[in-house]
This record gives structure tokens, sequence and C-alpha cells, in this order.
């Protein structure tokens, strides 16, 4: 028998947060020793230095809502996946069709299929951009899910022109300090956050010109009415929102909510179906990864205009600790995990 390895033996590896099993982080997420991915033609490989977490993200490892089950596996996935999606870090290899990225530059992204808490993630270079120069490698990580989908209900959805009025409902979590400070950045005139009385002063410092306390008043009574409503947290029904938007607005669903066999997608549908008899707009938000987008809010950040609320920053060994107050639905800002 030869005494040399196999190519596979031999394959360089990398540390990854992994799971297989449906279920708690501390019970189904582990640190794997797995291949260190080859980029395609079109990919960079990246040293991941830091990962946001996501709502998204628990959904898989939960595999809540089952309609998730339906591709991934039914009682375990099929297949191994790598937890998280957002990521920061430097670029190691370059594809060889990629022209816009070259060894040593730092890029930030997302990749949808998981794969970002790992020491390296092959990602499209289309998909990622710079990083802002003014920010650290925690905070770039912690952008690019909820700054996209931000953008996109605010932009692509919203339509929002300058000198709009805009409430945000859900404005202290991860989609909803993005929103705040992306409307203000691209001109509307009023910007309004909903949330608790505890993130008042978050909310404000992000340059929200009011905000409504949802434990202590109802944003659908207050008698004002807005050109577009961007609601992340999807608290009520169709009915009551749309009397907070102006006869001619937009009703924007981002996601929140739903049951176990849908997850958000159930009311997102029904909130749709129900638009086509109201006289508002009413859309939903199904952003897409896009570097040109992400390069835009990395432009703004380095201008001032908006700044990267970070709750904390995990160290890898807390991987699961994070995710666990991620699933809190408490979390003021983002959290990220230190590679």
């Amino acid at each position: 028998m030869s005494s040399e390895a196999s190519p596979a033996a031999s394959a360089p590896t990398m540390r990854a947060m992994q799971f297989l099993e449906y279920g708690a982080p501390a019970d189904v997420i582990h640190e794997a020793r797995v291949p260190i991915p080859e980029p395609r033609p079109d990919d960079i490989l990246v040293e991941v230095k830091a990962a946001g977490v996501n709502p998204y993200d628990w959904h898989f490892y939960r595999g809540d809502p089952y309609m998730i089950r339906a591709t991934s596996g039914l009682r375990r996935l099929r297949h191994p996946r790598i937890a998280g999606a957002d990521f920061a870090g430097v670029v190691a290899k370059v594809g060889e069709n990629v022209t816009n990225f070259s060894i040593g530059d730092r890029v930030f992204g997302e990749r949808g299929e998981g794969g970002a808490l790992a020491e390296f993630v092959a990602v499209p270079a289309e998909n990622t951009a710079t990083m802002p120069l003014t920010a650290s490698f925690e905070e770039a990580a912690a952008v690019p899910m909820v700054a996209l989908t931000a953008s996109s209900a605010l932009r692509d959805v919203g339509k929002l022109s300058p000198g709009q009025s805009v409430l945000v409902n859900g404005a202290s979590g991860g989609v909803g300090v993005f929103a705040v400070q992306l409307a203000k950045a691209w001109g509307a005139s009023r910007v309004v956050g909903v949330c608790s009385g505890r993130n008042k002063e978050l909310v404000l410092s992000l340059g929200a010109d009011a905000v409504v306390d949802y434990t202590r008043e109802n944003y659908w009574e207050g008698g004002e009415e807005y050109d577009l409503l961007v609601d992340v947290q999807n608290s009520q029904p169709l009915r009551r929102s749309l009397k907070a938007v102006k006869q001619d607005g937009t009703y924007v669903i981002v996601g929140g909510g739903g049951g176990k066999l849908m997850g958000p997608g159930g009311p997102v549908m029904r909130a749709m179906a129900q638009g086509l008899f109201k006289r508002q707009r009413v859309a939903a938000v199904f952003a897409q990864s896009r570097g040109e987008d992400l390069a835009r809010v990395a432009s703004l950040i380095d201008d001032g205009k908006v700044t990267v609320p970070l709750e904390k920053v995990y160290d890898w060994a807390d991987t699961t600790t994070a995710m666990e107050r991620l699933e809190s639905n408490r979390v003021s800002g983002k959290l990220v995990v230190r590679i």
C-alpha cells in the first residue's frame, strides 16, 4: 500500500461553525474542520475576520418555518450547513474572471447559502464590495443583509423620494436601524421610528425625528399619516397599519410574524392579497445581494451619514451564545462574531 496521502486527506482545512440537525443552537451548532472552499471563476475567496448574525440564520438551524425543511431535509439536513451569511474580511484568492478585486483587499458581503461563520468563504465577486474605510471588520460584518433589505424597502420597493415622510415599525432592530438612517440620508423630510421605550434614545440618535413607544401608544392611532411605512416587525393587521399611510402612500412589508408552516411568507402573501383591494400601494421586499448597493452604503458610512450600532461582539467560542441572544428578539442593533 502506498504511503502517500490521498488528495482529500492532504487538502487544507479550516474551522467552521456547522450544523446537521435542527434544534437549539447550543445543541446543534458545533466547530468542525472542513475543506477550504475553492473559488469558482467569478468568485473571490475571503479570509473572514468577522461574521454578522441575523434572524435569517436561526430559521435554518431551527428548521422553522417547516417550508425550509422541504428543501433542506425533513428530520435533519441532507448535508451539513455552515452557519452565517454576513462577513467581512480580506481577499485571499480571486477567480480567473474577477478583475475588480485583488488579494489583500478588505471586503464585505453576504452569502445567503450560509458559510460566513468560518475562517474562509467563497462568494461571487458581484455580491461583494470594498469595506468602508472608516469601519472595523466587526462593524462591516454587521451591515450586508440588513442594510440591503432596508435599501430595497426604501428605494427599490418603496420608491422613496426626497421630502417624503417615513414610518419604520421595528426601528431598533437590525433592518430598522438602517432603514431610519438611509431614509434620512436619502432626503426623507420626517422619519418616525416605532420601538420600545428602552430603545428610544438609540433610534433618536440615528436621526429619527420622533419615536412611537409601542408599549404606551399605537402608531396607527396617532393621527399622523406617512408617505411610506416600512414594516419590519409586522406586528399588526394590515387594516391597522394602513391607517398610518396616506391614501396615495406605500406600505412595504419586510418580514416578521408568521406561523410554523410558512413563517413570514404567510403574512407577506396575505398582505399582498389584501392590498389588491386597498387604495394605498402594498408591496413586499425580496432583497438581493448586490455589490453596487453595498458600495452605496459603504460610501454613506464613510461620509458619516450612516453608523453601525453594535449591541455586542462575541468571540468565536461564544457563537452559540450570540445565536441565543439573537433568538431573544430583544436585540438593539446588531450582533457580530469575531473569527
